[in-house]
This record gives structure tokens, C-alpha cells and sequence, in this order.
């Protein structure tokens, strides 16, 4: 006996497929709900106190003359001027500690990077108000009086702003040192925990260098394969014709070819770069990453010789052979 149609479990597997992504965007959108009331009432936790100091101070008769006090007040200079010194000094000093150890447990000791990191968070923990009189009785008697001089406070303020600063700077200069490529230039350098040679890798991968009258074939990173935020860009005086030919002749001198990418708006000169790029795939007005298994993907040159994708895989794996029978 036939029957036409889904048996009652291919129904049931039917529904349960039909009713399972309803509640998935259900979920999603009460998950997203969460968390814009989560912003939100972190919104009026900042600029509700702000808005009320704001109110306050316009009180004052007549209209600014709070504002007006502040600035025509003769110490406001010298108070300007010694708070951005102490915040600089607090920048060279919290670079001067944070920069050091994010690398070192980065590079060297990546099992105390939990530790590390929780420590950094404790300034969230500990309120403000606790750590500054903390720091006031710990250091106005033996074997530190710090409070009993000008500098021994200025050392102690700064010292607090430091602490207050680690769950900002750590977290910025550790993802900067990762985002920016400089972990990577010094961990395939191999580079010793304090040499010129890291020095000159973190020099090189942070500050941005532009040569001009290279030998663009002879210089490695245009012409060699490299894996990293790098651009190589070149210009000349623009001739369309001669440019265009020039540049697909620079593309096609170096040793690999597995992708390239062209940026134009003719439908022309696609086809054409396409046609005389020397490359395993060109693509138009995209990076060069682009990458399906129902397609062909592979490069040339000593971007190998094959090509990857189920079907020429397949074909790449089978070997042909010619049988004749004579009957």
C-alpha cells in the first residue's frame, strides 16, 4: 500500500521545522530587548548625574555666573596647568607599566593572563572614594609619609590615577598589540623579551612607513607572499592605457598568483583584467578572498597547480584510463 503525502512523523519533523525559527526570533528578539534596556539604563547612569550637576550649577544668579567665577578665578591657570601635567604623567606612566606586561604575558607567560586581567578589574570593584582614603592613611605615617610634601602627593595622585586607568589601558594596548600585527611580527621574528631587534619590529608593524623610488619587484613586501595587515600601494603620473598595462605587468611579476582584485566600473575593463591577470581567480570590485566549494579555487605559479572545490577534487584524485576492445 502507497500513500500520497508525508506519514504522520514526516508531519510532526514538518511542523516542529516550521515551529523551531519562530521560536529562535522570538528569543532573539527578547534578547535584544535585554539588552537596549541594559544600554539604556547605562545611558542614565552616566548622564542623569550630569544632567543634574549641570542643573546646579545654573542656579547660580545671574545666568553663568558659576562658570564665569571659575574661569576669572586667579588660580584657574596654574590648576589647568597642573592637571594636564598630572595627566601626563599618568599616561607615561601607565604606558610605561601596562605596555611591558601585556607583552610579556601576551608572549611569555599567557597562563597568568587570567590573573592578570582580574587584577586589572579590581578599580571596577573597589569604589573610588575607598581607594583614595586608602591610600591616604597607608601613606601618612611610616614608612612612606607621601602626604607631608608637594612631591610625595603629586606622586600619590598620580600613582591613583594609574590604578584607575589599568581596566582601560590594559584592555586597549592588549588588543592593540594584537590587532595591530606587532605580537605576530615578534612572535615569527622570535625575538628575545628585550633586544633591538623587538624593538625595531614594534617600530616597524606600529608606525606607518611610506618609501618612495623603490624597486617594487625587489621589494618583499609588494612582491612576496605575506600574511598581515599590509598594503603596498604604487602611483604615477596617470596615462589610463600605459598604467593599466603597467600594473598588470607588476601583478603578474611576482611569484604567486592565487587571487586579484579589481576596483573599476566598466564591464570592459573587468573582462580584459580578468583576461590578462595572471591568476587563479580575479574578482571584480571585492577583495581577493572570495571563495565557494562550488567553484573553482586554486592559484598559480607557486600558488600551486591545482585547483580545490568537490568536483576538482575528485577530478584531481581519479585517474584516467583509456580501455579498447576489440570484439
Amino acid at each position: 500500500m502507497t500513500t500520497q503525502g508525508p506519514g504522520p512523523i514526516a508531519v510532526a519533523k514538518t511542523m516542529e521545522g516550521l515551529t523551531a525559527p519562530r521560536g529562535a526570533a522570538g528569543r532573539r528578539r527578547r534578547g535584544s530587548l535585554v539588552w537596549w534596556l541594559v544600554f539604556l539604563a547605562g545611558v542614565l547612569y552616566f548622564f542623569v548625574p550630569l544632567y543634574a550637576t549641570l542643573l546646579f550649577s545654573l542656579r547660580a544668579q545671574p545666568a553663568f555666573a558659576a562658570y564665569s567665577n571659575v574661569l576669572n578665578d586667579a588660580q584657574f591657570a596654574g590648576s589647568l596647568l597642573y592637571s594636564a601635567i598630572i595627566a601626563v604623567l599618568t599616561i607615561i606612566t601607565s604606558i610605561a607599566i601596562i605596555v611591558p606586561t601585556a607583552y610579556w604575558v601576551r608572549l611569555r607567560l599567557p597562563r597568568l593572563r587570567p590573573i592578570v586581567e582580574f587584577v586589572t578589574l579590581l578599580p571596577f570593584v573597589i569604589p573610588p572614594v575607598i581607594l583614595v582614603f586608602g591610600l591616604i592613611r597607608t601613606y601618612s605615617g611610616d614608612p612612606f609619609p607621601l602626604t607631608y610634601s608637594d612631591l610625595g602627593s603629586d606622586a600619590l595622585l598620580v600613582s591613583a590615577y594609574v590604578v584607575l586607568s589599568f581596566p582601560y589601558m590594559y584592555r586597549a594596548v592588549d588588543s592593540g598589540l594584537v590587532g595591530s600585527g606587532i605580537m605576530h611580527a615578534l612572535v615569527t621574528r622570535r625575538a628575545p623579551a628585550v633586544s633591538n631587534e623587538a624593538l625595531t619590529a614594534v617600530v616597524k608593524t606600529t608606525c606607518a612607513t611610506c618609501h618612495s623610488g623603490v624597486d617594487h619587484n625587489n621589494w618583499e613586501a609588494y612582491s612576496m607572499s605575506k600574511h598581515g595587515k599590509i598594503v603596498s600601494m604604487m602611483g604615477d603620473k596617470w596615462n589610463w592605457e600605459v598604467s593599466l598595462k603597467d600594473a598588470y605587468a607588476r601583478a603578474n611579476g611576482t611569484d604567486y598568483g592565487l587571487q586579484a582584485g579589481v576596483f573599476t566600473g566598466s564591464i570592459a575593463t573587468a573582462l580584459a583584467a580578468a583576461e590578462a591577470l595572471e591568476f587563479g581567480g580575479v574578482t571584480v570590485n571585492e577583495a581577493p578572498t572570495f571563495r565557494s566549494d562550488q567553484m573553482p579555487y586554486g592559484g598559480v605559479k607557486a600558488s600551486g597547480n591545482t585547483k580545490e572545490g568537490p568536483a576538482w577534487a575528485v577530478r584531481e584524485m581519479t585517474e584516467e584510463r583509456l580501455v579498447v576492445l576489440q570484439l
